[in-house]
């Protein structure tokens, strides 16, 4: 163990008489920095798993992420980093208790914010596939669309869009089960208006 904690600086680790530190810690459990009685860091570490900053009382970081795991924040009691992100697994941001984030993204697949545990993103998009909002647990939005692909809203589940329209194929709206369009209109084909299934207009 590399230092020696003063009383004012709490280790969990047997040092002497003049340095506090409750508990034993292995030599194999290597906790690199002294955190002051104001700054709580709860467990002992071992050298293949780094805790690399001091967590304030207000500030939990549950886990001992290993070295290729990198927790890059700290995360207040309120804002909960479930897991360990490997360096290739970017986690950006801590979220609330009321946050759910549940899966880490590559760093070519972004997952920007945060959702409620009422609104379910459920899964990663490739910076080339973008699904802009979280949708309510009642609004389904099923598929990462492209880039060039645009669906702009999130539909009810009353409410299908069945498929993802180009950019060049504008579906404004969501159409409601009882009034089904099937396909996407080019913007140079116009339907005004939407027709219920026991009206059909065949062509655009």
């Amino acid at each position: 163990m590399p230092v020696c904690c003063t009383s004012t600086n709490i280790m969990p680790v047997s040092c002497t008489s003049t340095d506090i530190m409750p508990v034993s810690c292995t030599s194999t459990d290597i906790m690199p920095v002294c955190c002051t009685s104001t700054n709580i860091m709860p467990v002992c570490c071992t050298s293949t798993d780094i805790m690399p900053v001091c967590c304030t009382s207000t500030n939990i970081m549950p886990v001992c992420c290993a070295s290729t795991n990198i927790m890059s924040v700290s995360c207040a009691s309120i804002n909960i980093m479930a897991v360990c992100c490997t360096s290739t697994n970017i986690m950006a941001v801590c979220c609330a208790s009321t946050d759910i984030m549940p899966v880490c993204c590559t760093s070519t697949n972004i997952m920007p914010v945060c959702c409620t545990s009422t609104d379910i993103m459920p899964v990663c998009c490739t910076s080339t596939n973008i699904m802009p909002v979280c949708c309510a647990s009642t609004n389904i939005m099923s598929v990462c669309c492209a880039s060039t692909n645009i669906m702009p809203v999130c539909c009810a589940s009353t409410n299908i869009m069945s498929v993802s329209c180009a950019s060049i194929n504008i579906m404004a709206v969501c159409c409601t089960s009882t009034n089904i369009m099937p396909v996407c209109c080019a913007s140079t084909n116009i339907m005004a208006v939407y027709c219920a299934s026991t009206n059909i207009m065949a062509v655009f």
